[in-house]
């Protein structure tokens, strides 16, 4: 996600948007709200039982798979 800043422009006289990077602050809690929404996707999909994971073409052994999948940081 990148923010917009402005840069003046002396030659041109005129103020001109840059993209600029979140604060590390901002990019600590992206990075836990996409953790959270990771760990509560992985906790849904194994509290299905076995017929809603047929009808979404998964095996109870296929969703566990997924579900232990560690979580990238990036």
């Amino acid at each position: 996600m990148l923010m917009k800043t402005n840069q003046y422009d002396a030659d041109a006289g005129i103020y001109i948007e840059q993209p600029s990077r979140p604060s590390l602050f901002t990019r600590a809690v992206l990075s836990f709200e996409r953790y959270l929404d990771h760990r509560r996707e992985r906790r849904d999909l194994l509290s299905l039982d076995d017929h809603l994971l047929k009808d979404i073409g998964l095996g109870r052994a296929e969703a566990e798979r997924i579900a232990r999948k560690p979580f990238k940081w990036l």
